[in-house]
């Protein structure tokens, strides 16, 4: 998504709300337009392997499955969503929408403890005047 769109959530120029939806509000400043995709119907492969796809996802959804096959169950999907009309996944409209304030424009700093580039208002001065990512300040960041 901040491929396509040119966004950042690191920078807050892409909000996410983890709603457990598959649903997306886009929109443009300049044109002060707004579009919601979302997927409204249950996904079913459509894919020449139905009998392959059927099995993988059993496994799937039983714990039974392998890394590999939850790989392939996974590439298959994606083949199969990538080659459907976009119209037969999403539904699309124009919406209304309230202007979101500017993010706010902060140079990066690599982290004291990860080393991990972070915006510098997103920082956290420690006790001994280190500044650290937020994770790393919780001491649950994965690198630090």
């Amino acid at each position: 998504m901040q491929i396509l769109l040119g966004a950042s959530a690191g920078k807050g120029n892409l909000i996410l709300k983890d709603y457990g939806k598959n649903a997306y509000t886009i929109l443009n400043r300049s044109d002060q337009r707004a579009y919601r995709f979302s997927r409204k119907k249950q996904y079913g492969y459509t894919g020449d392997a139905q009998e392959e796809f059927g099995r993988l996802d059993a496994a799937i959804s039983s714990g039974t499955a392998s890394e590999k096959e939850k790989r392939r169950q996974k590439m298959m999907k994606s083949g199969d969503l990538l080659s459907k009309p976009f119209a037969e996944v999403f539904d699309t409209e124009a919406v209304r929408f309230s202007m979101p304030p500017y993010a706010p424009l902060a140079r990066s700093e690599a982290c004291a403890t990860c080393g991990e580039m972070t915006m510098s208002t997103k920082m956290v001065e420690t006790d001994d005047g280190n500044r650290v990512c937020i994770p790393c300040s919780a001491q649950t960041c994965i690198k630090g």
